[in-house]
């Protein structure tokens, strides 16, 4: 009677093999998954971005967050006066004067290892280092 069945020797190439593919895949991956985040909180800035227009245009300045949900129509699904369209990044308006804004998008939860995304009232796209807006275009096609 033949005994059928994996040696030792095939078993443990097959790990090996599964493990070297799960190195590859895995870092890719968390790749994709990074930039996938990052989109939502793009077109969440660009989208508070495009609320803040419009409210300059018929007020003569920008304004918070807040002040878009209640008077300018920018959806707050929860109702709590804040803009949550991702559980991976705080948005936020820094209002340096009725006439600029920085919109930022501050990662968080599992993403908070990852860059704050920042776009401008001169509708430069880029990130914050330090507190300070960095034009960075190229970050944001990629």
């Amino acid at each position: 009677m033949k005994n059928r069945g994996f040696t030792l020797t095939e078993l443990m190439i097959t790990v090996a093999i599964i493990g070297i593919l799960a190195s590859i895949a895995i870092p890719i991956y968390r790749g994709y998954v990074t930039k996938a985040r990052r989109s939502d909180a793009m077109t969440a800035l660009q989208t508070v971005a495009l609320y803040e227009e419009k409210c300059f245009t018929e007020k003569g300045s920008y304004n918070s967050i807040e002040y878009l949900i209640d008077n300018f129509g920018l959806i707050d699904p929860d109702n709590d006066n804040v803009y949550e369209p991702s559980d991976y990044y705080d948005i936020s308006v820094l209002q340096q004067d009725a006439t600029t804004y920085i919109i930022r998008a501050v990662p968080k939860g599992s993403q908070s290892g990852d860059i704050t995304l920042a776009i401008n009232s001169d509708t430069r796209l880029g990130r914050l280092d330090g507190g300070n807006f960095v034009e960075d275009r190229a970050l944001w096609r990629r």
